[in-house]
């Protein structure tokens, strides 16, 4: 069941459905079956991880928090001296992902009692990106490309 002590989980949890949901996306685990290694089967696979975030009372008894999500999609493992096979590919999913968290229809993720989450995005809160490159996991390095997502939860 939610409650206010959950939201950061169910947050997770909530953009890892969304990821799931963009084709091309071979894995998005729900926050407790991330996983310690990625397999080649399993590319591309997307993780969410929470980054910076502020928070404070709105007014009367009501909180909002407005933090930073890290979307990270791993494409594949890098080989030496090797160009990614599927860059093509990988831009493409890219673009689905930052459609998918641009769209009108994924702004509200959930709004079981007792929060409310929403995606937000504005002139003043801008979701970024930091372009196709590399990223570690478990000691391996993967091209890879990382969104930043801004996510409002209140309660």
């Amino acid at each position: 069941m939610a409650t206010v002590d959950t939201i950061l989980v169910d947050t997770a949890n909530y953009l890892q459905t969304l990821n799931a949901s963009v084709t091309g996306v071979a894995s998005a685990p729900q926050l407790s079956q991330y996983p310690t290694a990625i397999d080649t089967p399993n590319c591309p696979t997307v993780i969410s991880w929470p980054a910076d975030g502020q928070w404070y009372i709105k007014g009367g008894a009501a909180r909002q928090m407005v933090r930073t999500w890290r979307v990270i999609c791993y494409i594949e493992p890098i080989a030496q001296n090797d160009t990614p096979s599927n860059a093509e590919a990988a831009l493409g999913l890219m673009q689905r992902l930052i459609n998918a968290y641009i769209s009108v229809s994924n702004v509200s993720q959930a709004n079981p009692p007792p929060y409310q989450v929403t995606i937000e995005s504005g002139p003043d809160m801008q979701h970024s990106d930091g372009g196709l490159g590399t990223n570690m996991f478990g000691g391996k390095p993967f091209v890879a490309f990382e969104l930043r997502v801004h996510v409002r939860a209140l309660w």
